[in-house]
């Protein structure tokens, strides 16, 4: 219960630093702190793509210059 309770929280919170934990959190033995961890996980893919790709170009662009 305080597991699920702190992956819970770590997703909440949103913040790159909790990756460890939520990482953890995927090789628990419960597998509703897996599923909770996983989704936590899943955010931080999503906002990390979003902005790379709006930081910079793609690489062919540095080569067609």
């Amino acid at each position: 219960e305080e597991r699920i309770q702190a992956v819970s929280i770590a997703t909440e919170w949103g913040d790159p630093k909790v990756l460890t934990i939520l990482k953890q959190g995927l090789k628990d033995s419960d597998s509703r702190v897996i599923v909770i961890a996983a989704k936590g996980i899943q955010k931080y893919k999503y906002m990390t793509k979003n902005l790379q790709s709006s930081l910079r170009p793609p690489r062919n662009v540095f080569l067609m210059r």
